[in-house]
């Protein structure tokens, strides 16, 4: 009895994390549509073939990102986002490429620099993802708390998810928009834009998961803005 009456206000079987959730498969999605309505390319040049196989193999990585950023993993989420970004900045140097020793000439820091001019925050995005992820007093302070007069080591919590959470929904637009700036809509109408619009625009998806973390929205709004800012919060 007490279990059906406490039971009997709740939502049963809400999934918080179904935002992100659907970013991510949308965005896989547009970007499989869009390959499957080529048609059979018999004169695939360097260029696509290279960037095709490395944009693409840099979703197995977001996957992962998103994997860790829904378990609140702060500090595993940022080692790998960082590394996505280097892997799509890389991908989208290698798209423009004109030979093989070219290619093998790539430069990590230059392809992230490149980026700027598809993503403007991406170095931004890119330097504060390496100082969450190179370990330093200073930063890691905040993944340490207090917990029955000792020191704990705090893993995961509500605000290390949300933060997380921000950065992967950042990174799912990162990789649609290099997505298009490589292959630009024929109709006119951007992919991103037609899949994330409401994410980008009213950054809808954001405070949708917002509302089950109360009180970070502040910290979402910083997050977005443009140019970037600092949260006036002080989170991880």
């Amino acid at each position: 009895m007490f279990a059906k009456k406490y039971c009997r206000e709740k939502r049963e079987n809400f999934d918080h994390d179904a935002p992100i959730k659907l970013a991510l498969n949308r965005a896989h999605q547009t970007v499989l549509d869009r390959y499957k309505s080529f048609h059979p390319r018999s004169d695939t040049t360097l260029q696509t073939v290279v960037f095709d196989q490395a944009f693409y193999r840099a979703f197995g990585t977001l996957k992962t990102v998103v994997y860790l950023a829904r378990r609140g993993l702060l500090y595993e989420t940022a080692l790998v986002a960082r590394g996505f970004i280097e892997q799509v900045a890389w991908a989208r140097q290698a798209g423009d490429c004109v030979s093989e020793d070219e290619l093998f000439k790539l430069s990590i820091h230059r392809s992230v620099t490149a980026l700027k001019s598809i993503y403007p925050t991406a170095g931004q995005i890119y330097g504060r993802l390496s100082k969450l992820s190179h370990f330093d007093a200073t930063t890691h302070s905040n993944f340490y708390g207090e917990l029955d007069g000792g020191v704990a080591t705090v893993f995961a919590s509500r605000e290390t998810k949300f933060s997380a959470m921000v950065f992967s929904f950042v990174l799912i637009d990162l990789w649609l928009t290099v997505f298009e700036s490589f292959y630009p809509p024929k109709s006119g109408e951007s992919v991103v834009k037609t899949q994330l619009g409401s994410f980008r625009s009213k950054r809808l998806a954001v405070h949708q998961f917002g509302k089950y973390y109360s009180g970070l929205g502040e910290y979402a709004d910083a997050q977005f803005a443009e140019p970037w800012t600092k949260p006036s919060r002080k989170l991880p």
